[in-house]
């Protein structure tokens, strides 16, 4: 997208520069060559001799209005080109930050996960060990199975959305 416009905004300038020279007196020079077939019945002096004429034009902008009006709208379309171009930059550095962001998220919840994931498998053999010496709180030991899984499944989406914002970032840089 940024390249595309940057060539248009080069087409642009181009485009301005010739409503500028169309602006300008022209003067143009030629040359032109008749054939002429022999006629019998003509008697001029220049009967079946080749013509050559030389031409000369020039060529005076009366409106000048017109062209100047038309080297303003192309800056103007130059400039909203230009506009444009910083448009789609900003948005992509906005894109990217925030996919910069939702990857040091991700990180920090895979370290969180990581760390609770640990703790509750340490409550969950204290609690197997008190389940297998006294027999009670059966329901305790499953609530921490439970609650062992739900870190799991937190991890594993904290995982997923720390590579979606790689992908993302790479995407955005052009990879």
């Amino acid at each position: 997208m940024l390249k595309m416009l940057e060539q248009e905004e080069s087409a642009f300038i181009s485009q301005e520069k010739m409503n500028r020279k169309m602006g300008l007196p022209m003067v143009g020079i030629g040359l032109k060559y008749n054939i002429f077939k022999p006629r019998a019945n003509s008697e001029s002096m220049m009967n079946g001799q080749n013509m050559l004429m030389p031409m000369v034009t020039v060529s005076i902008p009366l409106w000048r209005k017109k062209y100047t009006a038309s080297v303003r709208e192309s800056d103007f379309m130059r400039q909203s080109i230009h506009e444009q171009k910083q448009d789609a930059g900003n948005l992509l550095m906005v894109n990217y930050e925030e996919a910069l962001k939702d990857y040091k998220d991700a990180e920090r919840r895979v370290v969180f996960y990581q760390n609770q994931t640990s703790l509750a498998n340490q409550a969950l053999n204290v609690l197997i060990v008190q389940y297998t010496t006294e027999g009670s709180n059966f329901e305790e030991v499953l609530r921490m199975q439970q609650q062992l899984l739900d870190y799991r499944f937190k991890y594993l989406d904290a995982l997923i959305d720390g590579h979606i914002a790689v992908a993302m970032m790479e995407r955005l840089m052009g990879r």
